[in-house]
């Protein structure tokens, strides 16, 4: 084999690896986007709600229609609570 040859063997070689590693870097990337897209999906999903979780939370006066009216009904149905704790300690304190 000349010595031409030879040289121009090792520079297809050396050439390749360059290629080789940007497919490798290609690859990865490809992976990595793919798993993020799975993650940001799985995370960023509205809650699941079924038909017997959807009228549990009706019978309990929560109005489900948007995030907020949930927010809003269980703010409300919290004060109820206080305000009925309260009426419950008053009337402890009266007995007494």
């Amino acid at each position: 084999m000349s010595s031409k040859s030879i040289r121009a063997t090792k520079s297809l070689i050396h050439g390749n690896r360059g290629f080789v590693s940007i497919i490798g870097l290609l690859v990865s990337l490809l992976i990595i986007s793919v798993l993020a897209y799975q993650m940001m999906k799985a995370y960023f999903k509205p809650p699941i709600e079924d038909k017997m979780v959807a009228g549990t939370m009706a019978e309990q006066g929560i109005n489900t229609s948007s995030y907020q009216g949930i927010v809003d009904s269980t703010r409300q149905m919290m004060s109820n609570i206080t305000q009925q704790q309260d009426d419950y300690q008053k009337r402890l304190e009266t007995i007494r």
